[in-house]
């Protein structure tokens, strides 16, 4: 269910002037109580939010994408994983290189593009740019900002218009590129929005593919370092792999004698389908795993991971 944010407002505060009150009648339907209550019990979350305004671009006959704007930015702002955020949200000339090329990712259609391995790189870079844009955003906002703040709503809200839709970073990252019907991104939605994930990702993945997982960047420190340049077609496998291999040698992140990543816990399942298991995908990556404890996981650090 989509809810007006001035909807929400006003039977918010009619809610909680009942609570003063006593006595007022907010005249609730049923189906409104639960909205209401499953909104309050979310950190007052709305399932989705109007997504910010786009123009319109003529896409017709593109198959193809280098995302040449995309890695300017990244080659402008991203330094050793840590990214220039203040420095970023400070550049007018930079905002509207992101916003031209997060118009083109609204307004284009990946079925046109060409190849998996397209739509692949699309779908990656558009995670990875929704999510620097917006942390960008957040952290002009406050800048304590992290990514885990109220409950992780940065990922669940659905207000982000990518490919004609609008979709949540958990849609876009669980519901399409990894393709987990299971997941909550997917099984929240009705019919029709699970049946657009589900079309969306069959475009995507011929097979289980983990290295994507080294791929997505969450904006956390101890997510996968944000690359300095763009995912493309045409070095995709080649640039997955380079990716793989520095996590997986990087003993505060990926794998080291204090543990590995809790991403190899949290999505063992992918890790197993494509690699037969967590500690396979080390070992294709790192010729050496004689120091790493493979029992411990690492701690997880949502700290923005801003310069």
């Amino acid at each position: 269910m989509v809810f007006e944010r001035s909807w929400l407002w006003a039977v918010l505060v009619a809610a909680l002037l009942a609570v003063g009150c006593g006595d007022l009648d907010t005249d609730l339907t049923p189906s409104e109580e639960d909205a209401l209550a499953a909104y309050v019990e979310r950190g007052g979350i709305p399932d989705a939010l109007p997504p910010a305004p786009r123009k319109t671009l003529d896409t017709s006959g593109v198959t193809t994408l280098n995302h040449a704007a995309w890695e300017g930015i990244l080659s402008r702002y991203v330094k050793d994983g840590l990214v220039d955020y203040d420095g970023f949200w400070a550049s007018p000339d930079s905002r509207e290189v992101m916003e031209g090329y997060l118009d083109l990712l609204a307004s284009i259609d990946p079925a046109q593009l060409a190849t998996n391995q397209e739509r692949l790189a699309f779908w990656i870079n558009a995670y990875n740019a929704i999510v620097f844009r917006a942390a960008a955003e957040k952290r002009a906002e406050d800048p304590a900002f992290s990514p885990m703040d109220n409950d992780f709503a940065f990922f669940q809200i659905r207000q982000h218009l990518v490919g004609g839709h609008v979709l949540s970073l958990d849609g876009i990252e669980h519901g399409i590129i990894r393709g987990d019907t299971a997941h909550s991104a997917f099984t929240t939605l009705e019919a029709a929005d699970q049946q657009v994930i589900l079309d969306l990702s069959a475009q995507v993945l011929d097979a289980p593919d983990a290295r994507i997982h080294v791929a997505l960047n969450c904006a956390a420190l101890s997510c996968p370092q944000l690359p300095s340049r763009a995912f493309r077609a045409r070095d995709l496998d080649s640039l997955l792999d380079e990716r793989a291999r520095l996590f997986v040698a990087d003993a505060s992140r990926g794998a080291g004698p204090d543990g590995v990543s809790s991403l190899f816990m949290w999505f063992a399942s992918d890790f197993q389908a494509s690699h037969g298991s967590s500690r396979a995908f080390v070992e294709t990556y790192r010729d050496d795993v004689g120091g790493v404890d493979f029992g411990t996981f690492l701690a997880y650090d949502w700290t923005l991971n801003a310069q």
